[in-house]
């Protein structure tokens, strides 16, 4: 059982007190709050331009066969690998 607290956007005045005395705490709600944003802030979007420039990015340094295979969570393994077959 954890005892992490739960993801929490909109925190109140008391969490936010308690934050001051707590590092971790104060870490998870900077986080959620900062996540609503993430995306815009850090012009992160999934439509086909950004997909197709990723990929672009990535066969301009693995070559057209893409003989380097990407981690997980960085969303191109897949779409590189129908790309360069």
């Amino acid at each position: 059982m954890s005892s992490d607290p739960a993801p929490n956007p909109h925190a109140t005045a008391e969490q936010v007190e308690a934050a001051r005395r707590d590092p971790k705490l104060a870490n998870v709600l900077y986080h959620d709050w900062e996540a609503g944003s993430y995306d815009e802030k850090w012009s992160i979007s999934y439509d086909e331009r950004c997909i197709d420039y990723a990929t672009g990015r990535f066969q301009l340094v693995a070559g057209p066969r893409g003989g380097l295979r990407p981690g997980p969570g960085t969303g191109l393994r897949n779409r590189v690998s129908s790309c360069s077959t």
